[in-house]
């Protein structure tokens, strides 16, 4: 058992030791959401709707179909999948972390227009992420909180 002195040692020793795996952490997470959003480009197994007839043949004409799929959704020549990144960083009280596209069409895609159904990448690939931070930041948050766990 700690001496009140000791868990206050402690205690100061984790929180100087949290910030720093909060943004580590948040850094590895948005990354590897990054990575998850440029997956499903050109994939048909995202339940997204089918490309019209009309895509579909234009892409064939083009020879831009068959790369990683039959219809390779969302994926021409692979600018917009390569414009996708993230960022993490620490604010005043712990981290925060953003993936998304520097590419314009990337949001007319998330969204839908009204010539085109949505094909959200970002929301689900969120969703994804949220689910492995939720056990990723409470197995840290006691980590830190316990004294002997390491």
């Amino acid at each position: 058992m700690l001496s009140p002195g000791e868990l206050a040692l402690f205690l100061e020793a984790s929180a100087f030791r949290t910030r720093s795996q909060l943004v580590r952490t948040t850094k590895r997470l948005m990354d590897e959401g990054a990575e998850t959003a440029k997956e499903m480009i050109g994939r048909e197994d995202n339940g997204w709707p089918a490309l019209a007839p009309s895509t579909v043949a234009e892409k064939t004409r083009l020879g831009m179909i068959g790369r990683i799929s039959a219809t390779d959704p969302l994926y021409r020549k692979g600018t917009m999948r390569e414009s996708f990144g993230s960022s993490a960083g620490a604010t005043g009280d712990g981290a925060e972390g953003a993936i998304g596209s520097t590419s314009g069409i990337a949001a007319f895609h998330e969204n839908g227009t009204s010539r085109m159904p949505p094909r959200p990448i970002f929301m689900p690939t969120m969703i994804k992420i949220a689910k492995r931070s939720e056990d990723e930041f409470g197995h840290m948050a006691i980590e830190q909180l316990t004294p002997g766990i390491r």
